[in-house]
């Protein structure tokens, strides 16, 4: 983070590397990571730490049930999580009128089905899923994510919540992490 290092930014240009860009994980935190704050404070390198599982934090669970969901629609656990959240904004009312339809089939085939009564929010919903569907297996993995997040308006929405920045670069670090597979 000396200015020697630069990075590709989102633009595609280049930019230096800053300490926003660097993230530590660690998989055994209660222990561990008390003692990498310290030393990272001592060197005078700002830190933000978590006990928190970097899976666990809300915006990575989001994103990581928007995955799943488009890998596989039946989840219904997953699908109703997509559908509740800010994406797509579902409220438990319009949920449970969907659900009361038809308890039996998934939430999937109930919102194909509100979107064919002409509900417009299923199917701008549908539209979405569809789309980002359709470009999972023409990319890689790290840009269809991306993609996904941008889509979706995921990182303005994060943005906009409490510790917005640190949400943006949980996202953004996910990016990163799906370019090593």
């Amino acid at each position: 983070v000396n200015g020697s290092v630069m990075l590709k930014g989102l633009n595609g240009g280049l930019r230096k590397c800053e300490y926003g860009d660097i993230c530590i994980l660690l998989e055994k935190t209660k222990k561990s990571v008390p003692i990498f704050v310290k030393a990272l404070e001592n060197a005078q390198i700002p830190v933000i730490s978590s006990n928190d599982s970097f899976c666990d934090t809300p915006e990575i669970a989001l994103a990581l049930s928007l995955l799943s969901v488009l890998d596989n629609q039946s989840n219904d656990i997953e699908m109703l999580s997509v559908l509740a959240s800010p994406l797509f904004l579902f409220t438990h009312d319009e949920i449970a009128v969907m659900r009361s339809q038809n308890k039996k089939t998934s939430i999937y085939s109930l919102l194909v089905s509100f979107a064919n009564q002409g509900n417009t929010k299923a199917q701008k919903t549908l539209k979405t899923l569809n789309n980002l569907k359709n470009n999972m297996c023409l990319m890689s993995l790290d840009k269809f994510v991306l993609k996904m997040i941008c889509d979706t308006d995921l990182l303005s929405i994060v943005s906009s919540m409490k510790n917005g920045e640190e949400r943006r670069n949980n996202l953004l670090s996910l990016v990163s992490l799906a370019k090593q597979y």
